[in-house]
């Protein structure tokens, strides 16, 4: 029986990534253990408690709620995450002094909990608008491995950095991280790219900042690039696909 946690990060109202980790949760739960389902990004917005569907359509809320009762498995929203897009529960309420609106039977966390579904995990499955990425690692013992999460980020910077977030607070939990950057990915790495947010930090200062985490797998896909980044290394193709063989878990943003 394998141990399985479920990485969402793409909004439930604009892909159909959530019906299909649904579909998925629901065959694997018949011969394995689903330990949590965790929602990133936008893909926190699927536990809004005052989602009103088109008249007959039962509400994703509803679906996740009821999914996650029969099956046990705790609803994961990260904290930081939900707090950005306006999702509190009681407690974050109080505190910011304004309405709770996170449905029953899903819960603020901290990236710790992603920290521990790397660790725990089996496999790490994420569902995106392109597919579904089942990472299984060629090494069965974790000290084996290169690296315990390879974070390929292939997109260009996002406004809260939240790819580099999560890779430095899995690295802060003593997991081994790894990165690389391709295609509009690698405008992560330009050192002149301002701060996206006003009063925020630069991709390119968090990611120097990688070092304080020891975490010093930082990579660029090399595709006969003019430029070449000081702050990651060069990765051939074929040297990336021997990295993702030998990582235990695999994101792509």
């Amino acid at each position: 029986m394998a141990r399985i946690s479920i990485f969402l990060n793409q909004s439930p109202f604009t892909f159909d990534s959530h019906l299909r980790a649904m579909e998925f949760i629901q065959k694997a739960s018949e011969e394995h253990d689903i330990l949590r389902v965790f929602f990133y990004q936008d893909a926190i917005l699927a536990g809004l408690s005052n989602q009103q569907p088109i008249q007959g359509q039962p509400s994703i809320v509803e679906l996740w709620q009821a999914l996650a009762q029969e099956v046990n498995f705790p609803l994961q929203a990260c904290i930081a995450n939900s707090l950005r897009r306006g999702l509190f529960d009681k407690t974050e309420a109080a505190r910011y002094n304004s309405m709770a609106n996170l449905a029953d039977g899903f819960a603020l966390t901290g990236l710790g909990e992603m920290a521990e579904a790397v660790a725990e995990s089996d496999q790490l499955v994420q569902f995106s608008e392109h597919a579904q990425t089942t990472h299984t690692s060629a090494s069965s013992n974790n000290d084996d491995a290169t690296a315990d999460l390879l974070i390929h980020i292939t997109t260009s910077p996002t406004l809260d950095l939240e790819p580099l977030e999560l890779g430095m607070a899995c690295a802060a939990f003593e997991q081994k991280v790894a990165f690389v950057f391709s295609g509009e990915g690698k405008r992560w790495l330009q050192k002149d790219l301002p701060a996206l947010r006003p009063g925020g930090k630069s991709a390119s200062k968090l990611i120097s900042a990688l070092a304080m985490y020891d975490c010093d797998q930082v990579f660029y896909l090399e595709d006969g690039d003019k430029e070449h980044p000081d702050n990651a290394q060069p990765l051939a193709t074929q040297d990336l696909k021997a990295l993702q063989k030998n990582s235990r878990h695999q994101l792509v943003f």
